[in-house]
């Protein structure tokens, strides 16, 4: 956690929820663009910094899963320095003699979050196009299992549920090369390597 710390990307906080007041290290205080205060500042310091739509999740008194006391965790989007900044929240509800204290870490997860968000976007291009060539495309696990089929493969067989493809992709094949085929199919998966067959 030291090390974690010192990186500048996690902060910690403890909030006291029956005075809503919120304790934040020098570190969380920097990364929500507020002044670090010792004495602890209001609860809601935070909440111009939150992005609107993400404002329910950093609301620890309607969280459920404090109440019954289970591990708080939350993933949301911060507006600072004319940027999006998004943060992992992880905490837990604590009860003694000095009240409700809601602790926990907060990391940022910026260059993660936009790492996933490019793959999205990417993975949705790529689907664009494969859906839009003339031509029957999938994909597999190295496992050998199809995780993905284009538009072509629905037109052609008349399917529309990918379950009920994949149970049935071998009959489409011609009986007399499905043998064949799953042989080649199970070697190339064996071997990693290509496979190329020309089959009815």
């Amino acid at each position: 956690l030291k090390s974690a710390l010192s990186s500048g990307l996690v902060g910690t906080w403890i909030s006291d929820l029956d005075t809503e007041t919120i304790f934040m290290d020098e570190n969380l205080s920097r990364m929500y663009g507020v002044p670090y205060s010792p004495e602890g500042s209001r609860q809601d310091i935070i909440k111009p910094m939150i992005h609107p739509d993400d404002l329910e999740l950093i609301q620890p008194q309607n969280q459920s899963i404090l109440v019954e006391r289970q591990i708080y965790e939350a993933e949301f989007r911060v507006l600072r320095d004319d940027a999006t900044h998004w943060f992992f929240a992880r905490g837990s509800l604590e009860l003694n003699e000095q009240g409700k204290l809601f602790a926990g870490v907060v990391m940022d997860v910026t260059l993660r979050k936009e790492a996933e968000l490019a793959l999205r976007e990417n993975e949705k291009r790529f689907r664009f196009l494969a859906d839009a060539i003339p031509h029957k495309l999938w994909t597999s696990n190295p496992d050998g299992s199809v995780n993905y089929r284009n538009q072509g493969w629905y037109d052609y067989t008349g399917i529309d549920n990918f379950d009920e493809l994949e149970s049935r992709s071998w009959d489409f094949l011609h009986p007399e090369e499905t043998e064949y085929i799953a042989m080649e199919w199970s070697k190339a998966i064996e071997q990693r390597k290509d496979i190329s067959v020309e089959h009815r």
